[in-house]
């Protein structure tokens, strides 16, 4: 997916305005989409192409170095069909068990409210501002077709670049739903939606003779927004939109100064396999894996895991930016070596656990004490939302356990049963991994 904002407008006029400008040229587990902006300030328009697709897909693979290997569909459609179009996407590819386990656990970690609806925040946020996407499954580019002739071309620009990751790489393929893959396909998410703000970028700024990379990275940071509509849902949802372009342009802009666009090409080639190596390059490069963590024990007989997955670097530094500055949550999450999450149920009856394994025990001690610090916990422990939240270390693993806790109703803050899990967990994961 790509989103953009009035931001990007205002990055186009700071363009314009250099000391060495000439004349300003401009050039999104779902279908990969882009959002319009905001607030578009006032430009004359280019004059409206009688086919927005022509021609473009070929303008894209010239300037990406990558050959059209087949037919893009092009359909412009109302937003309504657009969005029934993304809905289809999400039920046939992401199973409700993941939905649903989602927003079980953002709800159980204190990140959205107890009446929130996850499947319902996603699809609030993209309604107003939804401009186009490339579907891998059909091989269409939709686009809106009430954008005006600057926003098309930029959406074009950019989705048309995932059109060629998908004929190239196998982009469609690579990021069908896979049980325990999250962390592993947000590192491929990043790396497209890098790959492809780049070269966006690349265009907007060709008639000034420059290239994304002549452009400080704090302003192309600061350039990825979301509208106004975002404020809407939980901080942690728009984080989470946000980190794939923020992390993935600054991944791909590391390959790109040390090896141009074929390095770029070998990255998708050679995939990185962790958000931890898109975060860090330099473990990417030494080809550094995450380290394979077990599905944390359950709090008691009876209970059954309705959802697992791994979190990763990226999740865990988006979580702390609720409490912590971006530079301080980009330090406390750094050392990850592997997680695994984990819902259980039984009856009605619901429990979050959360191990995580870190490079050293220093840097288990850093997390430690920032979960510590947000949780407000006091002797390991502090109220949730669902359940009492609790958190233990031993060595460089840590445990998270919340709960148990009825589906509805009270919470239920029975701090000793949940320190008493987490630390099931510990003694577990220490005996598994000696």
């Amino acid at each position: 997916m790509r989103r953009r904002s009035r931001a990007w407008w205002s990055f186009a006029a700071l363009v314009a305005c250099s000391p060495h400008a000439r004349e300003p040229g401009v050039a999104p587990p779902a279908p990969v989409a882009s959002v319009a902006p905001a607030e578009t300030q006032e430009a004359e328009q280019p004059a409206a192409p009688a086919d927005p697709f022509a021609g473009t897909l070929l303008e894209v693979a010239a300037a990406r170095g990558l050959a059209v290997k087949g037919r893009v569909i092009g359909r412009r459609v109302t937003r309504d069909e657009m969005l029934d179009e993304v809905d289809r996407e999400i039920a046939n590819e992401v199973p409700k068990r993941a939905l649903d386990g989602t927003q079980e656990i953002l709800v159980a970690l204190n990140m959205a409210p107890t009446d929130f609806d996850y499947g319902a925040a996603i699809r609030g946020v993209m309604t107003a501002k939804l401009a186009g996407f490339y579907q891998p499954r059909t091989k269409t580019m939709f686009l809106a077709q009430d954008l005006p002739v600057m926003e098309q071309i930029i959406t074009l620009n950019h989705e048309l670049v995932h059109a060629l990751q998908d004929q190239h790489f196998d982009l469609g393929t690579k990021l069908d739903y896979r049980d325990d893959a999250g962390d592993e396909q947000a590192a491929l998410h990043a790396l497209a939606e890098g790959d492809a703000t780049s070269l966006m970028v690349d265009l907007m700024v060709r008639p000034q003779g420059k290239t994304a990379l002549d452009i400080p990275g704090d302003i192309l940071e600061g350039a990825e927004e979301l509208p106004p509509e975002a404020g809407k849902v939980p901080g942690i949802i728009v984080r989470s939109i946000v980190a794939p372009y923020r992390d993935g342009l600054s991944f791909v802009h590391h390959l790109r100064n040390r090896g141009g666009w074929r390095a770029v090409d070998a990255a998708w080639k050679r995939q990185p396999k962790s958000t931890e190596q898109i975060i860090h390059p330099e473990k990417y490069a030494s080809d550094e894996p995450p380290l394979h963590v077990e599905l944390p024990r359950p709090p008691g007989a009876g209970w059954a895991d309705t959802y697992h997955d791994v979190m990763g670097e990226q999740s865990v530094r988006v979580l702390l930016e609720e409490w912590l500055d971006h530079p301080t949550s980009v330090l406390a999450a750094s050392g990850w070596g592997g997680d695994r999450i984990a819902v259980y149920a039984k009856g009605d009856e619901r429990a979050v656990a959360w191990l995580m394994r870190w490079d050293d025990e220093q840097q288990a001690k850093r997390l430690e004490d920032a979960l510590r610090k947000g949780y407000r916990l006091k002797a390991g422990c502090g109220r949730g939302q669902r359940g009492a939240i609790a958190l233990e270390r031993k060595g460089a693993w840590l445990a998270l356990a919340v709960g148990p806790y009825p589906v509805s109703g009270k919470a239920a803050q029975n701090c000793a049963k949940s320190l008493g899990w987490a630390r099931e967990v510990l003694k577990h994961a220490a005996l598994g991994s000696d």
